[in-house]
């Protein structure tokens, strides 16, 4: 009896840790359905405030900024891009970001030097070799992608 009493604990205990990493796990999936909605349902509805600060941050000389909730500055890597940073989370190298990239006549294979791999006709994804670094770009409307980049 005592076994029987010791086998169903431990399965128990199992069932819960089990239980306890399918919430977290779904929660942190519903987390980044919900940050990508934010994202894209902001650029829709405000696509022309978006589009022409975008130009004004390529022409002029303006540095970082703050626009509708997002962080907006030319991306350092990719001169020919604004980056309008959203949010990130996690730490070190467990670390996602989301935003946006305006990018000039849709030009994405110019502006990211190559680097991006098309995967069908609206998204794109870089892998670093020998990483776990990737980004993800999907096209919002026109010069306008989603990103997720982790590291």
């Amino acid at each position: 009896m005592k076994k029987k009493s010791w086998v169903s604990k431990v399965s128990i205990f199992i069932l819960i840790i089990i239980s306890a990493f399918a919430i977290l796990r779904m929660t942190f999936i519903y987390s980044e359905y919900r940050i990508k909605n934010e994202i894209i349902e902001s650029v829709q509805d405000h696509l022309e405030d978006f589009s022409s600060n975008s130009e004004k941050m390529l022409n002029g000389n303006m540095g970082s900024e703050e626009f509708r909730g997002f962080q907006v500055q030319k991306d350092i890597d990719f001169p020919k891009v604004v980056n309008y940073y959203y949010k990130g989370k996690g730490f070190g190298s467990a670390s996602v970001y989301y935003g946006v990239y305006y990018v000039p006549d849709d030009n994405v294979d110019g502006s990211f030097r190559g680097l991006m791999e098309k995967k069908d006709g609206y998204t794109w994804l870089y892998q670093e070799n020998n990483s776990d670094n990737t980004m993800y770009l999907e096209k919002i409307s026109r010069s306008f992608y989603y990103y997720k980049s982790t590291y």
